[in-house]
């Protein structure tokens, strides 16, 4: 294991352009459940209520209720733990590039990172579904405590936070292919770290099917694969 770190070590430092893609197992540490297994967080919630555009926009009352009862007091509790504060820091040196996340707790940018591309949203800002008025998630979590669903103070009408619910197309997605093949055309050495990063995103990416630099895998689990 010290030789494989000592390895992934040496090809960050040798790297010309570094990117890491993160998922929920980076989060673990903080104290944010991943979302599967038989400890996640779709265990206990089902995320077809709790998760999906279509119930959402149907009766948000499920979602609500999870923001105000778990997820906000959760995200309030938190902070960012070594591996965040690593990335960061890898940043501010001049070797990390940018993190691209599936993450919504937002805590790569709590730790300092700057250039962070948030896949799949973030539960930090809440806006209106009518008129684009945005809100913290503070002011929405106020909110709850007299109504719910919370209501836009503009135009009255509902919000729904800033992320990307099941049922709803990742259209980043389809461009992962693109981008990383332009990278590999200009660079000479590529390296991907990826913490429990969920395995649709990195079959739709063709991450798997590449063939140049280093690509690292970081997971809590055993990655799946079409070939094993």
């Amino acid at each position: 294991m010290r030789d494989i770190i000592k390895d992934v070590a040496s090809d960050i430092k040798a790297s010309k352009y570094l990117v890491v893609f993160t998922g929920a197992g980076i989060s673990v540490e903080s104290g944010i459940p991943a979302y599967r297994g038989e400890e996640g967080l779709w265990s206990k919630f089902d995320p077809n209520l709790y998760a999906n555009i279509t119930y959402f926009l149907q009766d948000s009352s499920y979602y609500w209720n999870f923001f105000r009862e778990v997820r906000y007091p959760m995200l309030k509790k938190v902070k960012p733990n070594k591996a965040h504060l690593a990335l960061a820091e890898l940043e501010t040196a001049g070797n990390l590039k940018t993190v691209i996340t599936q993450n919504i707790d937002g805590l790569h940018q709590e730790a300092g990172s700057s250039s962070v591309v948030e896949l799949h949203g973030t539960t930090r800002v809440i806006y209106c579904l009518n008129c684009s008025q945005e809100y913290s998630m503070d002011e929405a979590f106020s909110m709850l405590e007299t109504q719910i669903p919370p209501l836009c103070s503009e135009c009255n009408g509902k919000l729904r936070p800033a992320v990307v619910f099941f049922g709803v197309f990742l259209f980043l997605i389809r461009y992962f292919g693109c981008i990383l093949r332009k990278i590999r055309r200009r660079l000479r050495f590529f390296i991907i770290l990826i913490f429990n990063l969920f395995f649709p995103l990195a079959k739709e990416g063709d991450i798997l099917g590449f063939n140049f630099g280093c690509i690292s895998f970081i997971t809590l689990s055993v990655l799946p694969t079409s070939s094993s």
